[in-house]
């Protein structure tokens, strides 16, 4: 049960770590060790701050999410519209379809 619940936790702060902090709208602070993939010009102190701008669109992910939760509707509107066979309320029709097909 504690290993189940470590591995819980450590879902839930990747989850925080990797996707809610994407959403941070503040200045963000790195070490050094972070500006591997930044160009040796930039590197010169380690206390240099570098300042950029990024501009959000909606990628294909996105526009998949937006897609899959329309249908998502259209699948409870369906489930609120289709009614369920009168068999799984009644017992005594269940007792026949079993006499029938056994």
């Amino acid at each position: 049960a504690a290993i189940s619940l470590a591995l819980a936790l450590n879902s839930m702060m990747g989850y925080k770590n990797n996707c809610w902090d994407a959403f941070y709208q503040g200045d963000i602070s790195y070490f050094a060790s972070n500006f591997t993939v930044v160009p040796d010009t930039y590197m010169g102190n380690d206390e240099e701050i570098v300042v950029a701008n990024f501009e959000w669109s909606p990628g294909n992910g996105f526009l998949c999410l937006a897609a899959a939760t329309f249908l998502k509707l259209v699948d409870l509107t369906c489930h609120f519209i289709v009614p369920t066979p009168s068999i799984t309320r009644n017992k005594e029709e269940q007792a026949e379809y079993q006499k029938i097909y056994e």
